[in-house]
């Protein structure tokens, strides 16, 4: 095991664990603790090494909690064992926690192996030539085929005259570039000295992701992980302009929409309010770990100071707390306009797609009795599939809000859990 300290938050540094293959970040009295046990000092001494420290006015933890702590985290974990106990079952791959349904696509080694082959898309030549031919590429294609060519309208049309052999092609096509862009994240890792774990697909929220293991990066300084964080979109990037370059010589509909559909998927990639690669870029930027959870709960405390600081006449205070913290104050503010256009967006959806479905299974039903063509029944799949999956969505972002409003329900009441 390896116990490193992160370069931030300064006034309360943050300790990186490395243990076999996972990683795990935690705070300065849960690493002391892992640290004790590895050297064979009992809880009490691990208490008193910690309260030496100064870092705890209040005497130190108590040795009830370091106990809490190793049985209700750390054992789980795997990182404490209880001789006799049988061991924790750990995954190979480090997936993060907010990605469920995980697999493995490419073990450590394979992606490792893949990694050190681009390695040298990250080095100053390298990186200037690939950069170069990036901006050129798109600027060529653009000045070729007009802005029309970025438009989503355009994937429809062509999507709609393609054979069976087309949409093969359009989806390998696809998947090589999200499989090149899990790529540069590894490659960028293997450069800057990090460990490369595997490549896997998961669900995150309702959407499909592939996501690479570069957990070890955490270790790196902030520039270096942010060039981590930005490799994927730019490999991506890289073998777009070759897509591009396809399209203008061959004038093929083909390679337009894959090129469209890479540029939506890497600016998709870029958004910071979700977990995709914009949301470590920005994290790491400003030095902010946990930045959603740091966000909502600095948006809760603000608004509850500026109801207080109002009642108070304190308003200016209140704005100081928002010039402070202004990258923080910033990304709450837009991440609860994000998160709630999205969730109107969604549940709108939802509701109209609700509506219109039992007309449509009338009418195919109708039209079932006259004999189905291939695209009505595509239609009526596609159709029941999306209203499954926006409602599903729309169950996902009720959840929170009914919970809290039975929290506060049973706190009028004086109800509480025991």
């Amino acid at each position: 095991m390896r116990v490193e300290t992160l370069e931030f938050p300064r006034d309360n540094p943050i300790r990186y664990v490395t243990f076999g293959n996972r990683h795990f970040y935690m705070g300065r009295v849960a690493a002391a603790v892992l640290e004790g046990l590895q050297r064979g000092i009992t809880l009490a001494q691990i208490r008193e090494t910690i309260k030496a420290s100064g870092g705890d006015r209040a005497g130190g933890p108590a040795l009830e909690e370091l106990e809490n702590l190793v049985h209700r985290h750390l054992i789980p974990l795997g990182l404490v064992v209880i001789e006799g106990a049988p061991p924790v079952e750990t995954a190979r791959l480090q997936r993060p926690r907010y990605i469920k349904a995980t697999i493995t696509l490419l073990s450590a080694r394979t992606a490792a192996r893949a990694a050190g082959w681009l390695t040298w898309a990250f080095d100053p030549r390298g990186a200037a030539f690939l950069l170069g031919a990036i901006v050129l590429a798109h600027a060529a294609y653009l000045a070729a085929f007009g802005r029309s060519a970025f438009s989503p309208s355009l994937i429809a049309a062509p999507m709609a005259s393609f054979a069976s052999v087309d949409y093969a092609a359009f989806y390998s096509l696809l998947l090589f570039s999200f499989m090149l862009h899990e790529l540069g994240h590894a490659a960028a890792a293997r450069r800057f000295g990090a460990r490369v774990g595997g490549i896997g697909f998961g669900i995150y929220l309702v959407f499909p992701v592939f996501f690479a293991d570069v957990s070890d990066t955490w270790r790196l300084p902030r520039g270096k992980r942010i060039v981590t964080s930005l490799g994927g979109v730019y490999l991506q990037g890289a073998i777009n302009a070759l897509l591009a370059v396809a399209a203008l010589v061959t004038g093929d509909d083909l390679f337009k929409v894959v090129v469209l559909a890479n540029v939506i998927s890497m600016l998709h990639s870029l958004n910071p309010f979700l977990r995709f690669d914009g949301y470590w870029v920005y994290s790491d930027a400003f030095g902010i770990v946990n930045l959603q959870r740091e966000a909502w709960g600095f948006l809760a405390q603000w608004l509850e100071d500026w109801r207080r600081l109002r009642r108070e006449g304190w308003m200016g205070e209140s704005l100081r707390i928002l010039r402070d913290r202004a990258p923080l104050a910033l990304y709450s503010v837009l991440c609860a306009i994000f998160f709630g256009y999205f969730a109107f967006l969604v549940v709108g959806l939802a509701i109209g797609m609700a509506v219109a479905l039992p007309g449509a299974v009338t009418q195919f039903v109708e039209t079932a009795r006259t004999g189905l063509s291939p695209g009505e029944i595509l239609r009526m799949t596609l159709l029941a599939g999306n209203a499954a999956l926006y409602l599903f969505v729309a169950c996902i972002l009720a959840r929170p809000s009914v919970r809290f409003l039975f929290r506060r329900g049973k706190e009028e009441t004086g109800v509480s859990e025991i």
